[in-house]
């Protein structure tokens, strides 16, 4: 099942690597959605059950980590955006200098 996850992963990064060699303006929510599903939440909270030992390794409490929760969504849109504001911060400073 982890494995599923980094399989989402990747195909969420080979449409982003698509829209970027056709030269595709995605719209801010589209723009949103899938810098939300590349942040990598679902495959952290996967690998973070794993590592939590049996207690919580079962399939159950597997599914609950990797579904579309608000925390997980959450969590991906605010490490998103904070990493895409820091980017564009050093960008704005490295064309100063």
């Amino acid at each position: 099942m982890c494995a599923c996850q980094f399989q989402k992963l990747t195909s969420n990064y080979l449409e982003a690597a698509e829209w970027y060699h056709r030269n595709h303006k995605p719209s801010f929510n589209d723009q949103v959605a899938l810098g939300t599903a590349t942040t990598g939440t679902r495959s952290l909270a996967a690998g973070l059950m794993l590592g939590m030992g049996d207690a919580a390794t079962t399939k159950q409490a597997f599914q609950w980590a990797v579904t579309s929760t608000d925390a997980i969504i959450s969590c991906g849109k605010i490490g998103r955006l904070m990493n895409d504001i820091s980017g564009f911060k050093v960008t704005e400073r490295v064309e100063l200098i």
